[in-house]
């Protein structure tokens, strides 16, 4: 999970939120040193569980996942920005297996399906 953000004004500190309409917000990610380029893996000992990825997984492309990023800045301690989390497609499927060269072979072909919308020239 990527999040980038132009610095237009000085974030204090960004959250990853769990949201239920019934319930409060549950703090799942926080980051409060400023950094405005997120990028990672999301770990067992913050918040990921069976429940969080059953939830990311199950999720139709384009609907929403119970999850929200909520940045803070001087200017608005409660929140500056606030998105909604929501399913997408993957770009690609891994694939895996071996190259084998014959003699006097010098390529092979790979094929990996990748979505979404691109230019092939």
């Amino acid at each position: 999970m990527t999040l980038k953000v132009k610095q237009y004004f000085e974030i204090t500190s960004s959250k990853y939120c769990q949201f239920d309409i019934l319930e409060d917000d549950d703090l799942q990610i926080s980051v409060e040193n400023g950094t405005t380029i997120i990028t990672g893996i999301w770990e067992e000992t913050e918040g990921l569980n069976a429940e969080t990825i059953a939830e990311f997984t199950s999720a139709m492309m384009g609907e929403d996942t119970p999850y929200y990023f909520n940045i803070h800045t001087n200017a608005n301690p409660g929140g500056e920005l606030r998105g909604q989390i929501i399913s997408t497609a993957p770009d690609y499927v891994s694939t895996s297996g071996t190259l084998i060269f014959e003699a006097r072979e010098s390529s092979q072909t790979i094929e990996m399906p990748i979505f979404g919308e691109f230019d092939c020239k």
